[in-house]
């Protein structure tokens, strides 16, 4: 069993935008080559995985979270 959370108040806030530089960073590839791998081990792993929720779980975070076979959410947790 593999189980997924965040550190501090979040489970993941997604890709920080302030880093991306609209001229010369394509956020879809951005997302292509960082997150899908993620999303794909997780999606495909012979464990089980759990998304535990400590909070929000926005963008990309959100997509992590539904990679997994089973979502465990605190009341404070929202997508």
């Amino acid at each position: 069993m593999i189980v997924v959370t965040g550190e501090g108040g979040a489970f993941c806030s997604g890709l920080d935008l302030a880093v991306v530089d609209p001229d010369h960073d394509d956020l879809g590839v951005l997302l292509e080559e960082r997150y899908r791998p993620i999303i794909e081990r997780l999606a495909e792993c012979p464990k089980v995985t759990i998304a535990a929720l400590n909070g929000p779980a926005a963008g990309a975070g959100a997509s992590l979270m539904m990679a997994c076979d089973l979502v465990i959410a605190m009341e404070t947790a929202f997508i």
